[in-house]
């Protein structure tokens, strides 16, 4: 394959390397940025990084854009980064069928066969914003493991009802992990894949995608990360808003990404700055349009903090919490 304006390579040192991977088109560019440069800036210095991109339809200029952000980030913090492209063909991504619309949701599960000499991997999703990076999960990664992982917001395996139907009563209280950024034992999925080829295809069903699939295969045989290295985004814990002040991954769970949208819901608004200030320090520029939040997500958090003091008096209690912390801030009509 010939070089294209993301791929770019320097002189090697003796540290272990790090293959990290992430997957994105251009209406995803802003997260793949935030996600790998933050990702980046708070390696330990310990060890390289060999960054592979799943191309799904970056431009040249978006990936001179990256490529250059990554290597100055590399040279500040004194390790090896090389950067390679790899174009996804249509060819190999109609081996996964496609979902919502796109055919990059399961691109990952394409790792073994795009890249057969690699062993282990760290994935990141491209809607995570790193103040701790990713070397724990390659770190917990071992032989006999093929995932290592955070525990998701459904926690155990039975409040995910397509891979509990798959599974048997047993497993059912087994934990459940989050798959938005995960260390991969390439070697054991290499194995795996005709398998998760055909969980994918036919008549299966999988509520969150290839994240249903891989705690349905790995259910007993992946090892636990700390918590904070990857934060979904629920309302408890935006109410309770540590970000700031703890090292955590914050990941941008659900359909709505702050870059796509200025607008926030109000339990989000807080971290959607956040990112804002990330996106707008590594591209060089002030965002001129303010965030707002929805009106409409407003007043639903107005009501839900008055009627289930009644029957949840805590969930009440962290609607409550936001809306004050959105009292002062500016809010739009349109929905999110």
């Amino acid at each position: 394959m010939s070089q294209s304006p993301l791929s770019i390579t320097s002189t090697p040192s003796s540290r272990e390397v790090i293959t990290l991977i992430s997957t994105a088109n251009s209406r995803f560019f802003p997260g793949l940025l935030v996600a790998l440069s933050t990702a980046l800036e708070h390696a330990s210095g310990r060890y390289d990084y060999d960054v592979k991109i799943l191309n799904g339809g970056l431009t040249d200029q978006e990936g001179v854009i990256l490529r250059d952000k990554l290597m100055e980030i590399g040279l500040t913090r004194g390790i090896h980064v090389s950067i390679e492209n790899r174009i996804l063909t249509n060819e190999e991504l109609s081996i996964l069928p496609i979902r919502r619309g796109s055919p990059l949701t399961n691109a990952r599960l394409l790792v073994p066969c795009l890249f057969p000499e690699l062993q282990r991997a760290v994935y990141l999703d491209s809607d995570v914003l790193c103040q701790r990076g990713i070397e724990e999960f390659y770190m917990a990664l071992d032989p006999q493991c093929a995932v290592s992982a955070c525990l998701d917001p459904h926690r155990m395996i039975k409040n995910d009802r397509t891979t509990r139907s798959k599974l048997p009563r047993r497993l059912w209280s087994m934990s459940y992990f989050n798959a938005g950024v995960i260390g991969i034992n390439v070697d054991r999925w290499r194995k795996d894949f005709a398998r998760m080829v055909e969980l994918l295809s036919g008549e299966n069903q999988w509520k969150h995608a290839d994240q249903s699939l891989l705690n349905y295969l790995y259910c007993e045989h992946w090892n636990v990360v700390v918590a904070e290295a990857n934060v979904c985004l629920t309302l408890k814990n935006c109410a309770e808003n540590h970000f700031s002040k703890e090292r955590v991954n914050i990941h941008y769970i659900g359909p709505v990404k702050p870059w796509l949208s200025r607008q926030s819901s109000c339990y989000r608004y807080e971290v959607d700055l956040m990112f804002d200030m990330a996106s707008e320090r590594l591209l060089g520029r002030d965002e001129k349009q303010p965030r707002t939040v929805s009106a409409r997500s407003l007043e639903s958090a107005k009501r839900k903090g008055f009627w289930y003091r009644f029957l949840q008096p805590g969930r009440a209690h962290l609607y409550r919490s936001v809306v004050r912390r959105c009292k002062h801030i500016p809010t739009s009509d349109d929905t999110i």
